[in-house]
Parts: structure tokens; sequence; C-alpha cells
């Protein structure tokens, strides 16, 4: 019955003409099938259901949450894009317009993780996929913020997280990670697939052939994409490409290869950092100094290479926002998914290393900026720890200072600070410390095994110089 009202009937002169389709928007909540989106249409809980209902010119705006292709254990289904059918993440389910979505923090993750959720051999073989056997996909498919996870495709089957076969969508906002395949972990795309990526992040993916993270036989643009941690066993850890493909404005760094052989192979890569180097304009060879890859943040630190090198001229125009949702030019454009550095708080107060008496029992740390401080920033947090014991953590909301009181005991006091921003990014401190006296001088006996507070109680040197404070005697 749905489809029955996409048909506009017009009445003129007479006579009644049936038109085309007409553009809808689809709602997609986790678990709430049936109820409405903000008082509008009904909403689906099944995502690959919505993608087989859609027709060409409709969009499918999907919130928050986790959808898996299939609540049984059949891993050659995936979901399925369709020509002409736009679908965004990253709503929370109460949105009236796109443009108020926000796909960075409202985390929409497409996960093949459909079986025994602690192994990845019953996952699905390709968690999304794209088949234009039939018609062809173009770029009028849109795939925008989303996470793409746990494709698992054996031995026998390409791309884990993205299947390409004659199509080319357009790929943005997107996360592929912990995907795997035999070619092309987390994106497998044929001879007349032309797919196009822009503020995407491949991590973590594996292969075991070529293309750790991507393999396409077609010829691929990428725009401010990032590569970090992929792995393959026999060639390109990071992209196995062909001389039509192309990589703008991008970071490829940290993968790793059994074999050896170079992160990327392709004809057209320009103004990007390519670990071990890569012939092109603009290309450099030079850490780009991650804010924190270990935990996935790769943001980038102040003084990165990737700051204002790309290239204007390879933005394209409809890419006016990073994958965050900032700006994307501002002044020069930077290299990868992110624009803009880390804006980190610089702790004050007490001065580094700074040395108390014993008899002081309250302390007031105090922290701020150099130059003005990050307008999306929410709140502070505070963490502490006296002589290495465990980790005080404390909210200062808004306050840039904090009266650290009840301290009896002698030793070391090490803090930092996180600035906590709108996504719920932390940007942390570097470490700053401060001592506090101890109320007797430390007793040592050749063999002492004390704790050093009197001859009778004495420690041995060694044991003292290991756990000296400033100021002791």
């Amino acid at each position: 019955m749905r489809n029955l009202y996409r048909y506009l009937v017009v009445f003129l002169f007479g006579s009644f003409f049936l038109s085309s389709a007409v553009a809808e928007v689809i709602y997609v909540r986790p678990g709430e099938s049936g109820s409405v989106w903000n008082g509008r249409s009904p909403v689906y809980s099944d995502l690959r259901q919505a993608l087989l209902d859609a027709e060409a010119g409709d969009e499918i705006w999907v919130a928050a949450g986790t959808y898996k292709p299939t609540t049984g254990s059949n891993r050659d289904i995936s979901f399925e894009l369709k020509e002409g059918v736009k679908l965004y993440g990253g709503f929370v389910g109460n949105e009236t317009t796109r443009d108020q979505r926000d796909s960075y923090r409202n985390k929409t993750i497409l996960s093949g993780n459909i079986g025994d959720q602690s192994v990845h051999t019953d996952n699905s073989k390709s968690v999304v996929s794209a088949d234009g056997s039939s018609v062809m996909i173009t770029e009028a498919t849109i795939i925008d913020g989303f996470i793409i996870e746990d494709g698992y495709a054996p031995d026998t089957w390409y791309g884990g997280g993205l299947y390409l076969k004659n199509a080319s969508p357009r790929v943005v906002n997107v996360w592929f990670r912990n995907n795997h395949a035999i070619m092309g972990g987390a994106v497998y795309g044929d001879a007349t697939s032309s797919a196009v990526f822009a503020n995407v992040i491949f991590s973590s993916n594996s292969s075991s052939s070529a293309g750790g993270a991507v393999f396409a036989e077609g010829a691929m643009t990428f725009y401010h994409c990032l590569w970090y941690g992929n792995h393959n066993a026999v060639a390109s850890s990071a992209a196995s490409l062909t001389e039509d493909a192309s990589i703008y404005n991008s970071i490829i760094w940290g993968n790793t290869s059994q074999s050896g052989t170079p992160v990327v192979t392709a004809a057209n890569v320009t103004y990007s950092i390519v670990q071990g180097g890569y012939s092109g304009p603009g290309n450099l060879d030079a850490d780009p100094l991650f804010h924190d890859a270990e935990n996935e943040d790769f943001r980038l630190n102040s003084g990165s290479p990737a700051l204002e090198t790309a290239s204007n001229a390879l933005v394209p125009l409809w890419l006016t926002k990073d994958i965050a949702g900032s700006a994307r030019i501002q002044g020069t454009a930077d290299m990868g998914p992110y624009e803009g550095a880390v804006k980190i708080p610089v702790t004050s107060k007490p001065a580094q290393g700074a040395v108390f008496e014993a008899t002081e029992t309250a302390f007031t740390l105090e922290w701020g900026w150099t130059g003005t401080a990050p307008a999306n920033l929410v709140r502070y947090e505070l963490e502490y720890s006296i002589n290495g014991g465990s980790l005080v953590t404390v909210n200062a909301a808004m306050a840039t200072t904090y009266q650290l009181s009840g301290v009896t005991e002698s030793g070391k006091i090490s803090w930092r600070v996180a600035a906590v921003d709108e996504n719920g990014n932390y940007t942390w401190s570097a470490w700053a410390q401060f001592f506090k006296k101890r109320d007797h001088p430390v007793y040592v006996k050749p063999n002492g095994m004390g704790t050093g507070k009197a001859w009778n109680d004495a420690t041995n040197l060694q044991a003292a110089l290991a756990d000296y404070i400033l100021g002791d005697e």
C-alpha cells in the first residue's frame, strides 16, 4: 500500500495523467517499527527492509544505533544499496531537516557481527553491497554518516565492509573498521565500479591477499581519506588500486604488510602523506602527528605536517565539511578527514615540579589555554593521583580551577585535565607533578627494610633513592 501514495494524479483539461514517483524520506530507528519520527511518517526498525522498499530519489534517515543485515545466520545477506537512494546516518530521531543530524556524535553502526559475538568467522561476508548488474548504480546513490564494521569475507569473497559490482556510489563520512576479506578487507570494487570516497577512515582492516583496506579494479577516487592500522598478507597494506584511481589530500600511515610491499599502488596520489614516500605533487613522508592513534583519535595535533598542506583546488565543491562537521576549507585545507589542529589545555599552577611544605594539605590546581578555548567546549574533567596510587576523576564543569584539599600524605601529586567537546572527544593536557615534603628525614641503614620514618623503621639506600621526593633529607 505504501507505494500507492507515491504517485500524483494530476487533472488537466479533463484528463488524468500519472506522474513519476514522488521522492520520500524513509525513517529508521532501532527497535521501533511502526512508531513516528517527530510526528511524521511510519518508522522502520529493519534498515535492510527500508532499503528494499526505497525507490530512486528517496532518502533514508537512520537514527544512531547498531544495525545488522539479518537477525539470522545467513552470511550472504547484506545491506543492499539501490540506484538513486540516499542513505544518511547520524540522526537522534526527532530531526526535521537533514542538516540537523550529527553523524560524528550520533554513531550509526552497520555491523556484520550476526552470529556468535565472540567470534568473527560467522560474520556477514559483506556488510554493505551494491550490485549494479541489472541497473547500474551511479553517484546519485549516497551512503553518508556510518561506521561499517566486522565484515568477514573468507578466502573466496571480496570486500568485507563494502562490495561493489558495476556500482559507483558516493561514500562520505564513513568509517570502515575491523573488516576482513581475501582482497579488499574493507572495500572491493570491480572494473566497472568508480566509486567516490570523501572524509572516509579505513582502520584495522585486513586481507589475506592484496589490499588490506581497499582493492579496486576500477577508477575509484578518494578525497581527504585516512588509512591507518590496516594489514595484508601479500600486497598493498592500505590500497591496491589501478592506474586510473586517484587519492587526493589524504593520509596513509601506520599500515603493515607481511610481504613488505608498498602501502599503496595507484597512478595518481597528490597532496597526501604517504609513509615511505610516494611520487606526486605535494606529497609528504612525515609523521602526521595524530592526537591518539592507539585509541583511534585521528585528529591532528598542533605542528602536524598535514595542517594547511592540502590543495583547495582538489576539494570537491560538494565537500563543504570535514568528518566532524567543521568547515572543510579554513584558509588552506588540511590533509585527511579532519580539519584543524586539536587545541590542548595547559596546566599552569602549581608550577611543574613545585615543592610544598609538609604542613600544606590544600592545593589550588589551575589550567587554561594558549589562545582562546575551543568554541565547542562543554566541560573539563580532572584526574589526579598521589604517589602513583589510584586515579581520582573529578568533573570540573566549566571551571578552570580546582581546590585539591585533605592531602595528608607526603609525596608526588600527578594531575592532568581534559577538555571535553560537544562530540564527546577528550583532549588531555600533559601530566603535571608537584611535591609535598615529608615531615621527617628518611632514615637509612645498610639492610633496612622499613618505611624510613624512624631509625627503628629504617629503609635501605637503594629504596630511599628510588622513592625520593624533592626536598628530602
